[in-house]
């Protein structure tokens, strides 16, 4: 039974409240964002559901083990606790299984390029509403707490959320510029991209920056080499799903040395030292040794339900126990491994790249399986971009040339 119309209706669906939620957020219309954000919800919901009638395949299981397993130790947290349930207590639970769901309906369904375009025009369009309001309420755009700050904002809680936003627009705009075959298209798409790139420089989010210098180095590359000259190995995958853990690990040696502190002393800035997260992370370790099996989703957040360690491992790993973060690795490895065995090689190389710089943005926030406004959703683009339908006008990356003698695809 094919439900493509629906599946490609839901995704614009979502794609629009998501590019609306960004507007509201923007222009202070905090409560249109929240009604959309929930929309989501169902949205997420009923694409996943489409693409269960069609098929049910592997990945769809470790998902619904994962929120199984999430939901299960929350209740016995609650109880242990005696914590009051309520649906503010369990909105990150939620927002947990609605990234999971939507992301694996992501890798399943084939959206025609064509359709897909849609979506690029989106960010193009919050990217105008981005640069009038930076334009003209520039002060407001740099709120931090109430007060002005250096940070670039936008209306959003911290800098690093907004560069989350923005890292993931920057991507899509450069990926339709890439693809666009008439020059003024590609000047357009690669101009926001450009005037994004120092909305970004603007947020000090220094892993943001980092990711989107390594999608560039990769698509450059692309470009140069050909697509098909590009193999992406498992081993990758696997490395880049446990990326954030090892970070963490990486970054409470690093900060512990105060020769290494110093060497890289130019990495910090105003409010941004290099150990900003130590204490933060700290926190979070502590109450994962107090209960590794089911977690402390109540005790992280004081009892309301609402807390975020700044990296989404760490945050599951304290929140949802060691198990669900171990399924969530594999997760992130299938949702990876099935979109370079299933997507069209022209576009599957810069997509999964883009993805993984998705994941690694989620070293220092964890938005995209614990954060509002539905980040998700825009980091979910990256794997229908790679797992596309091709049609006559499909925007892609073309190939330079046949794969190289010897070079065989992982």
């Amino acid at each position: 039974m094919s439900l493509a119309w629906a599946e490609s209706a839901l995704v614009i669906c979502g794609y629009a409240a998501g590019s609306v939620i960004v507007v509201s957020q923007v222009l202070g219309a905090s409560s249109l964002a929240s009604a959309l954000f929930y929309l989501t919800f169902a949205i997420s919901a009923l694409l996943w559901l489409c693409t269960l009638i069609e098929r049910v395949e592997p990945i769809d299981l470790v998902a619904l083990v994962t929120i199984v397993v999430a939901s299960a130790n929350v209740l016995i947290n609650s109880a242990l606790t005696m914590t009051p349930m309520s649906f503010d207590y369990l909105k990150k639970l939620m927002i947990f299984a609605c990234t999971i769901i939507f992301l694996a309906a992501c890798v399943k369904v084939k959206i025609p390029g064509r359709t897909l375009r849609l979506v690029p025009y989106m960010a193009l369009g919050v990217g105008l509403v981005l640069v009038a309001s930076y334009v003209l309420r520039n002060s407001r755009m740099h709120l931090l707490g109430g007060f002005r700050s250096s940070y670039l904002t936008f209306g959003f809680t911290n800098p690093n959320l907004t560069a989350l936003f923005l890292a993931c627009f920057i991507m899509m705009l450069a990926l339709e510029g890439m693809g666009a075959k008439r020059l003024w298209r590609k000047a357009v798409f690669f101009a926001f991209a450009g005037v994004e790139l120092v909305f970004l420089n603007e947020t000090q989010s220094r892993n943001a920056l980092l990711a989107i210098a390594v999608f560039v180095i990769v698509s450059v590359l692309v470009a140069a080499l050909g697509p098909e000259r590009i193999v992406l190995h498992r081993w990758l995958y696997a490395f880049v799903s446990v990326f954030p853990l090892l970070f963490v690990g990486a970054y409470m040696a690093f900060v512990g040395n105060e020769d290494l502190m110093q060497a890289f002393s130019f990495l910090s800035g105003e409010g941004k030292g290099l150990g900003s997260r130590t204490r933060i992370w700290q926190d979070a370790l502590d109450r994962f040794w107090e209960s590794p099996m089911v977690g402390a989703y109540s005790q992280l957040s004081n009892g309301s339900g609402m807390s975020q360690m700044h990296n989404t491992h760490m945050d599951i790993m304290a929140s949802y126990g060691i198990v669900v973060l171990i399924l969530i690795c594999v997760f992130l490895y299938l949702l990876m491994a099935c979109s370079w065995d299933e997507g069209n090689h022209a576009t599957r190389v810069v997509g999964v790249v883009a993805f993984e710089c998705v994941i690694m943005l989620c070293v220092g926030e964890a938005a995209l399986f614990a954060g509002g406004l539905a980040i998700y959703v825009f980091m979910g683009y990256f794997l229908l971009y790679a797992n596309q339908e091709p049609d006559d006008s499909a925007t892609s990356v073309q190939p330079a040339g046949p794969l190289p003698e010897g070079v065989e695809e992982a």
